[in-house]
C-alpha cells in the first residue's frame, strides 16, 4: 500500500472518529468492502483511491465536523461512481458477441505511454511499479475503462438526438435568459445632505449651483474632482456601464428620458443629492436564436443524455444484486 493511500485511510479513520456519535459514520470501514455487484467487489481502499484528487481541496476549505460531512459526502459520491461502473461491466460480461479486442486496449496503452511518458517505457513501468501495479492488472483497468466509455456510447449517446423544434421551443420557453438589460454610462457628482435638516437645505443649494456652473459650460469631470464626495470623484465621477435595474429608483425614474449628452437636474434621493450625465445608452435587446442556439443544443443534449443514463443504471439496479456495506441501502 502507498504511502498517499495510508495517508488517506488514516483521514477517514479520524473521520470515522470524529463523527462517531453519527449512525452514518460508524458504518464505514476503514478497511474492506464498501459494496458488491453480484461477484464484483469494490474496497474502501478504490473509493478513497479515486477521491484522493478533491480530499486535500476539502481540508484546505473545511474543517472539523464540517470536513468530516464533506468527506464522507465525497466517499458517497466516489462509491456511487464505481458501483455504477460495476454494474454496466458486470451486464458487459454477461453479453454474448461482445468483447474489447486486445489490439484496442494496446492502442489506447500506447496512446498513454506517448502522453503521459514521452514514449519512456522504462519510466512507465518504474512508475506501475511505485503504485504497487502490475502491467497486466494496468491493463485490465484500460479493457474496462474502453468497455464503460464504449458502452455508455452506445447505451446513451447514440440514443440522444436533439431536434431542431425542441431547441427553439427551449429558447421560448426561456427567452429571459436571453434577454440583454437596458444600460447606461453615466457620471455623476455626488453631495451627501449630513446629519440635520439645515445640513440637507445646505447641500441642495450647493448642488443646484454646482449644475448651473456646470450647464454655463464647465467640465463635467473636473467639476466632479473638486466637488463630488463618493468614491468616483477622482475618477471624475465615472460609473461606467451600468444596469438601469441596478440604480436606485429615484436615479433610474429621473434618467430614464435623459439622452447621451444631456445632465438632469438636481435628483434627491434618502442620503444624497446627484447629479447625472448621460454618457451612452443601451436599449434592452433579445440576443437571437442564431447565437445561442449551440449552447442551448449542448445543455438539451446534457439533461437528456443524463436522464437517459439515469434510466439505464436504474435498469441495471434493478437486474443485478447490489449490496452497500457501510448504509443500510441495498
Amino acid at each position: 500500500m502507498s504511502l498517499h493511500m495510508r495517508t488517506l485511510l488514516a483521514i477517514f479513520a479520524f473521520v470515522s472518529a470524529s463523527l462517531c456519535t453519527g449512525v452514518a459514520a460508524q458504518r464505514i470501514a476503514v478497511e474492506g468492502y464498501a459494496a458488491t455487484v453480484n461477484e464484483r467487489v469494490i474496497m474502501v481502499s478504490e473509493v478513497l483511491e479515486l477521491i484522493s484528487p478533491v480530499e486535500r481541496q476539502l481540508r484546505d476549505m473545511y474543517e472539523g465536523k464540517e470536513l468530516a460531512q464533506k468527506l464522507q459526502e465525497a466517499f458517497q459520491s466516489g462509491l456511487q461512481t464505481l458501483i455504477e461502473q460495476a454494474l454496466i461491466l458486470e451486464d458487459f460480461s454477461r453479453q454474448e458477441k461482445m468483447f474489447i479486442p486486445d489490439k484496442l486496449v494496446d492502442e489506447r496503452v500506447n496512446e498513454i505511454l506517448h502522453e503521459r511518458f514521452n514514449g519512456d517505457q522504462s519510466k512507465f513501468l518504474a512508475t506501475l511499479a511505485e503504485q504497487g501495479l502490475e502491467l497486466s492488472d494496468w491493463r485490465e483497468s484500460i479493457r474496462d475503462r474502453l468497455t464503460i466509455m464504449l458502452l455508455r456510447r452506445a447505451e446513451v449517446l447514440e440514443k440522444v438526438s436533439i431536434s431542431p423544434g425542441a431547441v427553439y421551443e427551449a429558447y421560448l420557453d426561456n427567452i429571459d435568459l436571453y434577454k440583454t438589460p437596458a444600460e447606461v454610462q453615466l457620471k455623476t457628482i455626488v453631495l451627501h445632505k449630513g446629519l440635520t435638516p439645515e445640513d440637507a437645505e445646505f447641500k441642495r443649494k450647493e448642488a443646484e449651483r454646482t449644475r448651473e456652473i456646470i450647464s454655463a459650460g464647465e467640465d463635467f469631470e473636473s467639476v466632479a474632482r473638486e466637488t463630488s464626495e463618493d468614491s468616483r470623484a477622482d475618477r471624475g465621477g465615472d460609473w461606467g456601464w451600468m444596469k438601469l435595474d441596478d440604480l436606485k429608483q429615484q436615479l433610474r425614474d429621473s434618467i430614464s428620458d435623459l439622452k447621451a449628452g444631456e445632465i438632469s437636474e438636481v435628483i434627491e434621493t434618502e442620503d444624497d443629492f446627484f447629479i447625472v450625465k448621460i454618457e451612452a445608452r443601451k436599449d434592452s435587446a433579445i440576443t437571437p436564436f442564431e447565437e445561442v442556439k449551440e449552447e442551448i443544443e449542448r445543455e438539451l443534449e446534457r439533461l437528456e443524455q443524463e436522464q437517459v443514463y439515469r434510466t439505464w443504471i436504474d435498469r441495471l439496479r434493478a437486474k443485478y444484486h447490489v449490496k452497500v456495506f457501510h448504509t443500510d441501502e441495498t
